[in-house]
């Protein structure tokens, strides 16, 4: 088992020396690789952040992450063959459609949050507690998106020396001219346009724990309006990206949500003190032997003990 354990690392240390030697030998592709591995490390960090100095439990970032998957099983076909099918029929502007589409988004993941809490985290009620769920419910998101963002990376590392007839080959003819100048806009970013996704994705960290702890209270205190603020702030927050996607450039628009990335981080603090800390079982005290009184100047008299006899 040790030299399996030995020779597991060393091939690790290899493949890490490779990647290295290669991303500085080739340094326009340090920036893009960054962006991929920082949307999935980060979450990760995050999390083993929050064990680590809160004591939180893996087992909520496991259930956060699980019921961010199951509400966008339901979200993403909801969007796609009924919101937007209806917005688009109904010709409603674009005010409209970014907040529809930012309600929509708040709807299935708050609620699917309330769902988790209620069924699988009873007893959770800690700061710690929501942190870690937010930690998990957004990161799984960042994480996929890492993952996804890593592949296109290696395709248009595959692709960028290809001459034209092997680009052919690969993409087929029709599809060579656009690839080309996809190849040329994705090469040519400057670096730090490479790294907004990683940028958002913190941003929409700071906002899933903030929302984590807004659904909590209300699931804690049972009180829905803290659930309703969760979905506004959701609705707004997801209604502006929208907008300012089709109305602002990339870096207003990354500005902009790391903005209320801030404000989310402000609620998370805000939040802090309204958390009372789970209670750990204290160490018991033996309790004392009651007191047996002696009974004194005690008199029995003979017509006493006749009548407590049994017959």
């Amino acid at each position: 088992m040790k030299k399996l354990r030995y020779l597991s690392i060393l091939v690790i240390i290899i493949i890490v020396g490779l990647a290295l030697a290669f991303l500085l030998s080739n340094p326009e592709t340090i920036p893009p690789f960054s962006n991929a591995m920082l949307m999935t490390a980060v979450p990760l960090i995050l999390g083993i952040f929050l064990a680590a100095r809160l004591k939180a439990s893996w087992r909520i970032y496991g259930i956060g992450a699980t019921a961010f998957i199951a509400s966008q099983i339901l979200h993403i076909p909801f969007n796609r063959y009924i919101l937007l099918p209806a917005l688009n029929l109904l010709g409603t502007g674009q005010i409209l459609y970014a907040v529809m589409v930012g309600f929509s988004a708040g709807i299935f993941e708050e609620t699917a949050r309330w769902i988790a809490y209620r069924k699988y985290l009873p007893k959770m009620r800690s700061w710690a507690g929501g942190l870690m769920y937010g930690a998990g419910h957004g990161g799984i998101e960042a994480i996929i998106l890492g993952t996804v963002t890593l592949y296109i990376f290696l395709q248009m590392l595959v692709l960028r020396d290809l001459s034209p007839e092997n680009l052919k080959v690969m993409v087929g003819a029709d599809s060579v001219d656009a690839t080309q100048v996809y190849l040329a806009a994705y090469w040519g970013a400057p670096w730090y346009a490479s790294l907004l996704g990683a940028m958002e994705r913190i941003s929409a960290i700071m906002f899933h724990l903030a929302a984590s702890l807004l659904v909590l209270m209300a699931v804690q205190r049972r009180n829905p309006v803290w659930y309703a603020a969760a979905v506004a702030w959701h609705t707004v927050i997801n209604a502006v990206a929208v907008y300012a996607a089709k109305s602002l450039s990339i870096y207003q628009t990354e500005g902009l949500i790391f903005l209320f990335g801030l404000l989310s981080l402000g609620i998370v603090f805000a939040l802090r003190s309204a958390f009372l800390p789970e209670e750990e079982p204290g160490p018991q005290t033996a309790q004392a032997p009651p007191v047996i009184t002696p009974i004194t100047n005690l008199e029995i008299s003979k017509n006493s003990l006749e009548d407590s006899r049994y017959d």
